[in-house]
């Protein structure tokens, strides 16, 4: 089932998202989590680019939210920490998706968007 079908709410959305990054900022700089699968319901296409748009705001050196709308594929953040973690969050498709980044006690060095379809 698609992550979007699984969840319903932005509310839902916010709270999931926000578990991903507080386990992926608790875990030791030194490990390494496997990247994320790609949606398999993306098709694999060089004419075909994901639509999105994201802003964010940068709450303090270690915190920023950031809002995406994603119109069609999928897109996913990396962040990188002074201290040198880099939080990757899971694939998200078409919707809209609030999320807290969280560096602290490190500040936010980065943020990239990667993006499929």
């Amino acid at each position: 089932m698609a992550l979007k079908k699984r969840i319903c709410s932005i509310g839902r959305t916010a709270k999931i998202s926000l578990t991903a990054l507080a386990l992926a900022a608790v875990a030791p700089a030194t490990a390494t989590a496997a990247p994320a699968p790609a949606p398999a319901a993306i098709p694999a296409a060089d004419s075909i680019q994901a639509s999105y748009n994201c802003s964010y705001t940068r709450v303090s050196d270690e915190r920023a939210t950031v809002t995406c709308t994603v119109r069609s594929g999928a897109i996913r953040l990396r962040v990188r920490c002074s201290d040198g973690r880099v939080i990757v969050t899971p694939w998200w498709n078409p919707g809209t998706w609030y999320v807290v980044i969280d560096c602290y006690p490190a500040e936010i060095t980065g943020i990239w968007i990667d993006s499929l379809g």
